[in-house]
C-alpha cells in the first residue's frame, strides 16, 4: 500500500492503534469467558457410570423418591443459572468480540479468512449448544415429573438418558472453550503482525 500524505499515514497508524486496542479488549473478555466456562465444565462433567439395578437399588429409588426429586430440582436450578451465564458469555464473545473484530479488520482492508471461519464455526457450535441444552432441560423436566416411587426402573432408565444429554451439553461447552482459545491464538498472531 502506498501512502501519499502525512494525513493518510496518521489515519493508518490511528486505525492500527485502534485495532490493537480492540484486540487487547477482546483478550480481556476472552480470559474472563474462559474462566467462567472452565468452572461450568468442571461442574458439568461429573460422569456417573451406568449400574445394574437389583432389588435393593430399585427399593432405594422407591424409598428415597422425594429426596431424589429434590436433588434433581437443585441440579435443574443450578444448570439453568449456569446455562444463562454461559449463553450471555458466548453471545458476548460472538457479537461483541469476534464479529466486531472481523468487521473492523474488513473496514481496514485487513480481512482474515481464518477469523471469519472461526466466527462461523463458533456461531454454529453455540447454536448446537443451545439446542442440546433445550433437549437436556426438557428431558430433565420429564424425569422430575415421573413417579419414581411407583416406576423406579423406568425412572432410572430415563435418568440414564438425561445423563447422556447432559454430557452432550458438557462436550459442547468444552468445544466452545477450545474454539475461544484457538480464536485467541489467532488474534495474538495478528496482533504480532500488526506490531511489526
Amino acid at each position: 500500500m502506498i501512502i501519499k500524505s502525512p494525513t493518510a499515514t496518521l489515519r493508518l497508524l490511528s486505525q492500527k492503534i485502534s485495532l490493537r486496542a480492540t484486540i487487547i479488549d477482546m483478550q480481556k473478555r476472552l480470559n474472563y469467558s474462559l474462566l467462567l466456562a472452565a468452572v461450568i465444565v468442571v461442574f458439568s462433567s461429573a460422569n456417573v457410570s451406568s449400574i445394574e439395578l437389583d432389588d435393593s437399588r430399585i427399593g432405594a429409588i422407591s424409598q428415597n423418591c422425594s429426596s431424589i426429586i429434590a436433588q434433581l430440582k437443585t441440579v435443574q436450578r443450578l444448570d439453568a443459572k449456569e446455562r444463562v451465564n454461559l449463553g450471555v458469555q458466548y453471545e458476548s464473545v460472538l457479537s461483541m468480540l469476534m464479529t466486531n473484530l472481523n468487521l473492523r479488520l474488513i473496514k481496514n482492508n485487513l480481512a482474515n479468512p481464518t477469523l471469519a471461519e472461526q466466527q462461523s464455526e463458533f456461531s454454529e457450535k453455540r447454536d448446537q449448544f443451545k439446542q442440546h441444552y433445550i433437549e437436556y432441560s426438557q428431558s430433565l423436566d420429564t424425569l422430575i415429573s415421573m413417579d419414581c416411587r411407583e416406576k423406579p426402573v423406568a425412572f432410572y432408565r430415563y435418568l440414564e438418558g438425561v445423563r447422556e444429554r447432559r454430557d452432550r451439553v458438557a462436550d459442547d461447552v468444552k468445544e466452545l472453550n477450545s474454539m475461544i482459545l484457538k480464536h485467541k491464538e489467532t488474534v495474538l498472531a495478528i496482533r504480532e503482525e500488526l506490531a511489526q
